[in-house]
């Protein structure tokens, strides 16, 4: 006759519940370590905005998510189409829309419609981090220049741009 305090193996409520408990600890603290070593050890210690900075790499996101720029042109613009660190990229955004001298943007690439593969429904679209850029001090009301800072892989003219308000070089 079967305990009711117990499954059909004989094991405890008790002793699952602490089972699932330790595996979960253990998934979490796996996370933790995974984070902590990934840091950037050249981190400058900027502070990025929750709206921007959440996307890693590449991300979904819903139609609604606005960008606030595009890289419109760049310096030697007519002799190459791809744009690394340390170029200078040109902006349809300016003073207006809330840019300043060493206000660092994200850049990023839309990527294609996401749909569920078993309904068909649109859930959103792909967007790829491609990058930071830096305002320089060419600013005017609707447009400005910047350097790219840092890329994970090549800028080309028309990806976006989203303004990362908390992170203003010292």
């Amino acid at each position: 006759m079967l305990n009711s305090k117990s499954n059909t193996r004989g094991f405890s409520k008790g002793f699952i519940f602490a089972a699932l408990l330790v595996l979960a600890g253990g998934f979490l603290m796996s996370l933790w370590a995974a984070k902590a070593t990934s840091q950037d050890p050249d981190d400058d210690g900027a502070v990025a905005t929750e709206d921007s900075s959440q996307v890693e790499s590449a991300t979904i996101v819903g139609k609604d998510w606005k960008f606030d720029g595009m890289i419109v042109g760049a310096r030697m613009q007519n002799e190459r189409t791809q744009f690394n660190e340390t170029d200078t990229v040109y902006l349809n955004i300016g003073k207006e829309d809330g840019l300043m001298p060493g206000l660092h943007c994200v850049i990023y690439r839309k990527g294609d419609e996401v749909r569920d593969p078993n309904t068909g429904a649109f859930l959103g679209y792909e967007v790829l981090r491609m990058g930071v850029l830096e305002v320089t001090k060419d600013v005017s009301d609707h447009r400005a220049s910047a350097i790219i800072r840092d890329n994970e892989d090549s800028i080309e003219i028309g990806d976006l741009v989203k303004i990362d308000g908390n992170w203003v070089k010292p």
